[in-house]
């Protein structure tokens, strides 16, 4: 069936779509309201001068836009997602719809902000090259170029923690930046080479869980380093210093007393490993370092 225009008798045009349902109803000033495949839920409103309101299905405003081409866009809850001039520049903004998230140019560059709406957090440029910073907004936390390789950098944003290639493998450095600490391949199993004084023993169990022994010498850089996202998953980065006790090695968990680990007698070997059910020796607990892998968070917005 075809289209059926009805025009009333105060000038209101009334359009109707082959299957019967109502599709557009115009008023004799020029005001336009447009409507949904069931002729009911009205999908968009566009005043004489051109100014267009459209609507979600359960009847909250999606977006706004003028003659001019500015569009203002909505969250259901009615907070401003984003705004996009006539050029085509993009800005969008957290969830209380006032402070600035991203920005987005003509070209494609790309700045995201921490949540304080003027802090840079990152800047990405057309061709998909990153650059993350640190809390102050200037120092450099990492870079990340378009192929997907990244490489991490300590608390002066030049020496280097860690670079990692676009397929998960790794390589962490010492406070130097030049001597590597340990190499990691994208399962995640890692090989410690050296703290800053000596060397480590490693022990792996089922489902690469690593676990190291050895006695402290020094300490490793643990700095923790979000993958920024989009708007949606905002990361925060942390950098600090910190010696930890791994909580499980080669399945076996510590004694949170002293922090021995219950399937070893003598020192923490998988060669002296004392048989399943007899006492272990005393000996005093410890300390290991722990060297973790950058966390990535999958998230904020």
């Amino acid at each position: 069936m075809k289209e059926k225009l009805v025009v009333k008798k105060d000038g209101t045009q009334m359009l109707y779509r082959g299957d019967g349902t109502l599709g557009l109803v115009a008023d004799k000033y020029g005001n336009k309201t447009f409507y949904e495949e069931d002729g009911k839920t009205v999908s968009s409103r566009e005043d004489k001068n051109g100014n267009r309101t459209c609507y979600r299905q359960n009847g909250t405003v999606l977006s706004k836009s003028d003659n001019k081409g500015n569009v203002i866009r909505y969250r259901e809850n009615g907070t401003v997602w984003g705004r996009e001039d006539s050029q085509g520049n993009v800005t969008s903004y957290y969830d209380n719809g006032k402070t600035v998230q991203c920005r987005k140019d003509t070209k494609g560059n790309e700045t995201y902000y921490y949540e304080d709406g003027k802090t840079v957090m990152s800047r990405e440029d057309a061709n998909g090259n990153v650059i993350g910073y640190q809390k102050d907004g200037k120092t450099v936390a990492y870079r990340k170029d378009a192929a997907g390789n990244m490489t991490c950098y300590q608390k002066d944003g030049k020496t280097v923690l860690r670079r990692e290639d676009n397929k998960g493998n790794a390589i962490g450095y010492l406070d130097d930046g030049k001597t590597i600490a340990y190499k990691e391949d994208a399962k995640g199993n890692r090989t410690v080479l050296r703290n800053e004084l000596k060397t480590q023993s490693l022990l792996f169990s089922a489902g690469n869980l690593l676990a190291q022994a050895g006695e402290k010498i020094g300490h490793f850089m643990d700095q923790v380093i979000g993958e920024t996202g989009r708007p949606e998953q905002p990361s925060k980065m942390v950098a600090k210093s910190r010696t930890r006790t791994p909580s499980v090695v080669r399945g076996k968990k510590l004694n949170p007393k002293d922090g021995r680990v219950n399937a070893f007698n003598k020192r923490v070997d998988a060669r002296t490993a004392a048989p399943k059910g007899k006492a272990n020796a005393k000996s005093s607990a410890t300390r290991r370092t722990v060297a973790q892998r950058p966390v990535r968070n999958n998230s904020g917005r």
